[in-house]
């Protein structure tokens, strides 16, 4: 063998011979190592089927190769086309949703409109109607609610009150009451629709050894002359007042011009069932209207009637007083009293509801066997009862009351603040009484 060669043969490190006996040129193979993440030198033998290596190659991309073993061209298509259609079916609801409430908008819009419309038109016809009314009340005045005229008419029972208090407290033993007539025709009726158990001169003096009861007389004395002389009162037909009179006159309207209204009022009431009620109230209503346009404030021929009539109402009671206070006893009557009185009876004569004021008389005034006064709780209050509301009673409800005092008139209505109603007369405001002790009840 040729050294060369063996030595050769040693140099490529055990190369072999081509045929021609010339040294090949092919390269001997190469052992690459793997790198490991669990060290180095490690061959691909062993690092293939190293356990670690194995999880970490199939680890990254286990869920695309899960899907990809798992994956089905047919299913998948299918999923996708009933996912496309759900989302159809989504789609066409929402479509339709939205076609229901833009349905619902148009229905809303078209409601308002006709709210708005109708509104419009109910304003048109307000705005008419409040114009009538303006009209009619710049005719016919204010038409007052009943509340305006019953706090006018409290107003005037507790001035009456405050008058009586101040100028007949006094305890001095003066013989009130002796200038009466006592005749049938005279003062006695007076004093007996006042004092319905006093059926004599003596039982009156009797009577008046009471402060107390001095002083509820003189309201009621005051207040049933103010009832007659400054309220005017219509008579009525019989089968809804028959014992009402014809009573007062508006002493703010001048004399001669007075009596011819009344004529025409009496020839209106009396004319059967040519007018109506609501007719003729229609007229008076616009009639007083009218007059206290003309005549608004109270003319010394007023005055000078009133303080006939204040003069008239004290001439029996004057002697109470010292002769000192009669004049300013007088003076106070006639504007604390009887001027308030006088405009509460313009305003009731201009209202289209026919308001009264006026005292207990006969018809109202149930009597028995004895002549006296029963307690009537549709016409009356007992004051003392309402006074000592906070004390128990003593006295038995279901008893028979007898009256004993009259302190205030009444205040009826008839009709209502739009003209009907006529037929039924109500009490707006009952009359105070005093009653008999329960040890003088019977």
């Amino acid at each position: 063998m040729n050294p060369d060669l063996g030595h050769s043969n040693d140099s490529c490190g055990g190369g072999r011979l081509n045929p021609d006996n010339q040294p090949s040129t092919r390269k001997p193979k190469e052992h690459k190592s793997h790198r490991s993440p669990y060290g180095r030198g490690v061959g691909k033998d062993s690092s293939a089927n190293h356990p670690s290596n194995t999880y970490e190659q199939s680890s990254g991309s286990k869920g695309t190769r899960k899907k990809l073993k798992k994956g089905n061209p047919q299913q998948d298509e299918k999923a996708t086309h009933e996912t496309i259609q759900r989302l159809e079916q989504e789609l066409h609801s929402l479509k339709q949703r939205r076609d229901y409430q833009e349905q619902q908008i148009d229905d809303l819009k078209a409601m308002l409109r006709e709210r708005e419309d109708k509104s419009s038109k109910l304003k048109r016809r307000n705005e008419k109607l409040q114009s009538q009314i303006d009209n009619d009340e710049s005719t016919l005045g204010h038409q007052q609610p009943d509340e305006v005229v019953l706090s006018q008419f409290r107003s005037l029972k507790g001035s009456i009150k405050i008058w009586a208090s101040k100028w007949f407290s006094s305890t001095s033993p003066h013989d009130i009451g002796f200038d009466f007539d006592w005749s049938v025709d005279g003062d006695f009726k007076i004093v007996q629709s006042i004092l319905p158990s006093v059926n004599n001169k003596e039982d009156f003096a009797d009577f008046f050894t009471d402060v107390k009861n001095r002083r509820r007389f003189v309201r009621g004395w005051i207040g049933f002359h103010v009832a007659r002389d400054i309220f005017r009162t219509l008579p009525a037909a019989a089968n809804i007042r028959p014992f009402l009179q014809e009573l007062g006159s508006d002493i703010w309207i001048p004399t001669t011009l007075r009596s011819q209204v009344s004529d025409i009022e009496l020839a209106f009431l009396n004319s059967g069932d040519s007018t109506t009620p609501g007719e003729f109230n229609q007229w008076r209503s616009l009639t007083m209207s009218l007059l206290f346009k003309k005549y608004p404030g109270i003319s010394e021929e007023t005055i000078h009637l009133m303080e006939e009539r204040a003069r008239r109402a004290l001439r029996p009671i004057i002697s109470a007083l010292s002769r000192a206070d009669r004049d300013h006893a007088k003076q106070k009557l006639i504007e604390n009293v009887y001027k308030p009185a006088l405009e509460l009876s313009q305003l009731m004569r201009r209202q289209r509801a026919v308001w009264s004021v006026r005292f207990l008389y006969g018809g109202l005034q149930s009597r028995d066997e004895r002549n006296t006064t029963l307690f009537n709780e549709r016409f009356m209050n007992d004051t003392e009862d309402l006074e000592d509301e906070d004390e128990p009673k003593s006295r038995d409800v279901r008893w028979v009351k007898r009256v004993d005092i009259v302190v205030t008139p009444l205040l009826y209505k008839s009709g209502t603040i739009d003209g009907k109603q006529y037929d039924v007369e109500s009490v707006v405001e009952r009359a105070e009484v005093f009653c008999a002790p329960s040890d003088q009840q019977y």
